[in-house]
């Protein structure tokens, strides 16, 4: 029992590394993004089957708390991160913007009329 709790803790921590390294990205990077966006949910998956596995009433109370402790550290950095990505899109909404009202200024001239 004691290997799956420290399998979990190890994949916890590289959930946590993982997630640390996305908040710090430059999010411009799209593909970037999308590869440690698609590494960290197959790393979730395996945390969740790793759980799965785990007969929670023999687990210590300490050992508990420090993997709740984790995974609530988890989602604090998910909230972040959810946070950024939205600051993100809403930079990128206004440079569409900006860049299709520039567009449509532009279509406004007739260049064939010119004398």
């Amino acid at each position: 029992m004691n290997k799956f709790i420290e399998l979990l803790q190890e994949y916890l921590i590289k959930a946590i590394e993982l997630t640390e390294t996305m908040i710090k990205s430059d999010y411009s990077d799209t593909d970037t993004i999308a590869l440690m966006t698609q590494n960290r949910e197959r790393l979730m998956h395996i945390i969740d089957q790793i759980a799965s596995y785990i007969v929670w009433d023999e687990v210590s109370n300490e050992d508990k708390n420090h993997l709740n402790n984790q995974i609530n550290f988890i989602k604090k950095l998910d909230e972040e991160l959810l946070v950024n990505l939205q600051s993100y899109k809403q930079e990128v909404q206004a440079d569409i913007k900006k860049t299709f009202q520039s567009k449509e200024n532009i279509k406004g001239y007739n260049l064939n009329d010119l004398k």
